[in-house]
């Protein structure tokens, strides 16, 4: 088992990661973060329109000086930087035949952007896509995401085990 959250963490700072990740409000500009790099052109950015809509949201991030211009450099120069550094540590483990994202409150889309770069580059490479930030309500969503093999919305846990053994198998 591999945790990716210390690398984001060392990147953008405790402080900031536990902002972004455990708090309802903020928690957007998180998944805000990756969605470009999840989903590439399938998204608009629309940076100003989302900051401004949620511009109230941004209180907690003032701690880090100014939150749009803060926002912009992590997304545009942090993520990339994590994403490839990411990559690399799955990669120096051995890439398995099966890496699942177990996904918490506001990660699914850093999941979904480090599972598009494994996928390019591991195209065999089988995706599972669960934990608590998915639920059968939202995974229609996923149907954006064509790298992701299957999704195993919360709750379906007792499946994992033979799903893990017939993506392996083949």
């Amino acid at each position: 088992m591999l945790d990716l959250k210390p690398l984001l963490v060392a990147k953008i700072g405790r402080g900031a990661y536990r902002e972004l990740s455990e708090n309802d409000g903020v928690g957007k500009f998180g998944e805000w973060l990756f969605s470009s790099h999840a989903y590439g052109d399938r998204v608009g950015r629309g940076d100003d329109e989302f900051l401004e809509r949620f511009a109230a949201d941004l209180g907690p991030l003032r701690l880090l000086g100014e939150p749009r211009r803060w926002l912009r450099r992590i997304r545009d120069e942090v993520v990339p930087e994590f994403l490839r550094d990411a990559c690399a540590r799955v990669e120096l483990a051995g890439v398995p035949a099966v890496i699942g994202f177990a996904c918490e409150s506001f990660q699914t889309n850093a999941a979904l952007a480090v599972g598009r770069r494994l996928k390019r580059r591991h195209p065999q490479l089988k995706l599972v896509l669960g934990g608590t930030g998915v639920r059968d309500g939202n995974t229609t969503s996923f149907q954006l995401a064509p790298w992701i093999d299957v999704v195993a919305p919360s709750g379906t846990e007792e499946l994992l085990v033979p799903l893990y053994k017939a993506l392996v198998a083949g």
